[in-house]
């Protein structure tokens, strides 16, 4: 057996079954979430009044807060995971929340 398909028999396991389907989950409503901003976006920003260059440009400059991932990794090698992972996640709510 190659080791991929020990890894995904693990994966697939009814021990972690709900976890990982939890986690398929999450990342697809990310995705999800993430490309309805994207090609939302500049439509929204031009209807509240940016002139459309504006608009673009702040649309194309939106996937940028991916570094914000990377200083998220970071952090959480360094401290408490999963208390990272909740900031992180308050954070980028509340700027969606300040987008609108």
């Amino acid at each position: 057996m190659s080791p991929i398909s020990v890894a995904a028999g693990v994966v697939l396991s009814a021990r972690y079954a709900v976890g990982s389907v939890m986690l398929w989950v999450a990342y697809f409503m990310g995705l999800v979430i993430f490309y309805a901003s994207i090609n939302w976006m500049p439509l929204l920003l031009k209807d509240a009044g940016l002139p459309p260059a504006h608009a673009t440009l702040i649309s194309a400059l939106f996937p940028l807060g991916g570094i914000g991932a990377l200083l998220c990794g970071v952090l959480m090698d360094r401290f408490n995971a999963n208390r990272i992972i909740a900031a992180c996640y308050a954070l980028t709510a509340l700027s969606v929340w300040f987008i609108g």
